[in-house]
């Protein structure tokens, strides 16, 4: 596993990537078949595989039954769909998710607090939109009392300069 991570950071990503698909094979690694599989993902993302990585995440996340495990899977889903997908609403669920997990993680911790940082945008996003909304309705509400008004005034207006057949002209 950690041979992996080495060549990761010698940009070896396909070099790690074949270490970790054998080591997934080996009946002897499968009690840390998440660990593994979140490594994996995490080459997939560097190697710029962003669908097989978010397969492995959602794999883990769904099927590990380590907390930890869980946590870190959901929260690289979280950051896939913030920064790479600029999906808050999707990113949000995947961080609360984290949360869930175990919040005592480092990753469990910044999910929290990216949770919050999204639910106070969707606040005020929310609040902006409402008031968007109150203008333009108030606006098409004064341009109707205006346009009545003014169509009232020039009836007033059409009405006093109109001249019967009978009446004298208007000097």
């Amino acid at each position: 596993h950690s041979a992996a991570i080495c060549s990761y950071r010698l940009q070896r990503i396909n070099d790690g990537l074949d270490y970790l698909k054998e080591l997934a094979k080996d009946e002897i690694y499968y009690d840390s078949l998440g660990g593994i599989q979140l490594a994996m993902a995490l080459g997939y993302e560097y190697a710029g595989d962003l669908p097989q990585a978010e397969v492995l995440y959602d794999e883990v996340a769904s099927k590990s039954g380590n907390n930890n495990w869980v946590t870190d899977a959901n929260y690289q889903l979280g950051l896939i769909y913030q920064f790479d997908y600029d999906d808050l609403p999707t990113a949000k669920e995947y961080y609360d998710k984290a949360i869930r997990g175990n919040q005592s993680l480092e990753s469990g911790k910044d999910a929290l607090q990216r949770s919050a940082d999204i639910a106070k945008l969707q606040m005020i996003e929310s609040k902006q939109k409402a008031n968007r909304e109150a203008a333009e309705k108030a606006k098409k509400e004064a341009e109707a009392k205006k346009a009545d008004t003014t169509s009232n005034g020039s009836i007033v207006l059409q009405d006093s300069n109109r001249t019967d057949r009978n009446s004298p002209p208007l000097t």
